[in-house]
């Protein structure tokens, strides 16, 4: 039962280089202003400059100087609003996984940024990665039926995180989720 393995990042300078071995940026966030990040705030200006689509819909932007050469910017929209909640991350993450797949990537490097602080928000690089497997995740039957590496190509998730992640537990949740969509995902 294989799925994307989350692997913790820490430098996010080091890992969006063009010498990691991550071969993709998603960036999810409510917008780019807040980046501290300069290369990854100057490559989305750059693009919102000749697209203004950047910064309302999940794009897939040309960066020569990122990981891969990729950058997928998921904006989450607002999130100060009543009904608002980590949920955002997790539908913005499903959005960008799947654009990321089908440009190529392979081991994209997941970064959530803008993060609300807040407890509605606490485990939004959590709610993200499970969002993206959950994206990614291909019937039983079809994986059988099919080469799994095809079916299913994307072989590791890197999350930034300033802290510290609980990896086991995200790697154990992903794993009952899975074997729960196997079990009812399709009739």
């Amino acid at each position: 039962m294989a799925f994307p393995q989350a692997k913790n990042e820490s430098n996010l300078d080091k890992a969006i280089s063009t010498d990691s071995d991550w071969d993709a940026v998603i960036l999810i966030a409510p917008d780019h202003q807040h980046l501290n990040n300069l290369t990854l705030k100057e490559t989305i200006d750059a693009h919102q400059r000749i697209d203004a689509r950047v910064g309302t819909d999940c794009m897939l932007l040309i960066a020569s100087g990122i990981a891969g050469g990729r950058l997928v910017y998921a904006p989450t929209g607002e999130l100060n609003r009543g009904f608002d909640d980590v949920r955002r991350f997790g539908d913005a993450a499903k959005k960008a996984i799947v654009m990321a797949r089908d440009a190529g990537a392979r081991n994209p490097l997941l970064v959530v940024s803008g993060v609300p602080e807040n407890d509605d928000f606490a485990h939004a690089l959590e709610v993200a990665y499970l969002g993206a497997c959950q994206a990614l995740w291909q019937p039983l039957e079809a994986r059988e039926a099919l080469n799994e590496e095809e079916i299913e190509p994307v072989q590791s998730i890197g999350l930034y995180a300033k802290g510290k992640l609980d990896m086991d537990w995200l790697q154990a949740a992903e794993a009952g989720r899975r074997l729960a969509r196997d079990l009812c995902g399709t009739a």
